[in-house]
């Protein structure tokens, strides 16, 4: 019986060195990745600015370089560069609401404005329903009545189609 204690204790110890390999390639890796990460980090330029040269050579060709031009003779300009892209925030009357703008006196007006539209807006919601309402009240009556004649048949017909343009438009 021995040997198969030997055996099993064997094989846990073989286990125990696998796990601990695996734990020391697991921080070696940790270790050479944070030290790569570093390295890009310290060796990163970001945002770095040279002169710029202009200058015009024998032949009348133009030449732009980091660099002063190598001939004495030759006269170099310094070039100063847009940037890019530039951004610019929006006008207030653009913007949102903020904290700041809201404790300040331009956000006092600013929320009175808004106050006022949003007023505004719903009294518009409440006409367009009553219109609405008002349009289809019409169109049922018209829809009850009959006419005896076929004139009187057409010019309801075209009152209803009226009718139901404007239900249209007022109803959505």
């Amino acid at each position: 019986m021995a040997p198969v204690n030997e055996h099993i204790s064997s094989e846990n110890k073989c286990l125990a060195t696998c796990a601990a390999s695996k734990d020391s390639n697991q921080k070696a890796c940790y270790h050479a990745l944070l030290g790569l990460m570093l390295l890009l980090i310290l060796t990163w330029g970001g945002n770095v600015e040279a002169e710029i040269y202009q200058w015009r050579d024998d032949n009348g060709r133009v030449h732009f370089s980091d660099a002063l031009p190598v001939d004495d003779a030759v006269e170099a300009n310094t070039v100063e560069l847009q940037p890019i892209s530039e951004y610019t925030s929006p006008p207030a009357h653009r913007q949102g609401w903020s904290p700041s703008s809201y404790a300040s006196d331009s956000g006092a007006v600013s929320k009175t404005a808004r106050a006022n539209s949003v007023a505004a807006e719903q009294k518009s919601r409440e006409l367009q329903q009553q219109r609405c309402a008002k349009y289809r009240d019409l169109y049922r009556k018209a829809s009850k009545t009959l006419s005896d004649n076929i004139d009187d048949a057409l010019k309801k017909r075209d009152k209803k189609n009226n009718y139901r343009n404007k239900i249209k438009e007022y109803c959505g």
